[in-house]
């Protein structure tokens, strides 16, 4: 497969790549994901403690209206192994995808971000506590504007000015680090667009 230097956006308020349809795990799953270059996750993160149904940390999807179970409406930690992936960068902004869930036991990767890395993934953001839906989505587009716009910083520059441009223009409330500072980046920092 040859991947192109282009993101998917998975948002589950709005579907797969900004369509307005629901982005469901099997509308995900049948995407030829080996294409792209960059994937946002723009979802929830579930901790394996917050999970009646899954014993690994997962992504939680929309569930269609054909009465899917539990678990077909969640991606884990463990499932993402499986993913045909060349992408080059994940953002996943979603709650606790970095986070370890030290405290309960079960088989496979600590958090989300370790798994798409060990998936093939060199560079992954993700978040080490709740993040606000607002401020997560402010920051995802501030992140990519620098990384795939025009001046083409690394993640870890682009990173970085996004969380500096986010505290410079919020409301002094949301400029808080508990708004900007739980995204993270773990791999290649030095890791620029095509």
């Amino acid at each position: 497969h040859q991947t192109t230097c282009k993101l998917l956006k998975l948002n589950i308020n709005r579907g797969c790549g900004g369509a307005r349809t629901q982005a469901t795990k099997t509308k995900f799953l049948k995407l030829p994901l080996a294409k792209f270059d960059k994937i946002l996750f723009a979802t929830h993160g579930v901790l394996v403690k917050d999970s009646p149904i899954s014993n690994s940390i997962s992504l939680l999807f929309s569930q269609s209206d054909h009465g899917e179970s539990p678990e077909s409406v969640m991606l884990s930690s463990s499932e993402v192994g499986d993913l045909n992936l060349n992408a080059r960068l994940v953002f996943l902004s979603a709650c606790n995808t970095a986070r370890s869930d030290l405290g309960t036991f079960y088989a496979g990767f600590r958090d989300l971000a370790a798994s798409f890395m060990y998936a093939g993934v060199p560079t992954v953001l993700a978040s080490l506590w709740s993040v606000e839906t607002n401020s997560a989505q402010e920051l995802s587009t501030r992140f990519f504007r620098g990384f795939s716009g025009e001046t083409h910083l690394s993640a870890s520059e682009a990173l970085a000015r996004a969380k500096r441009s986010y505290i410079a223009e919020s409301a002094p409330e949301f400029a808080h680090p508990r708004f900007w500072s739980s995204i993270v980046l773990n791999g290649a920092g030095i890791l620029k667009d095509r």
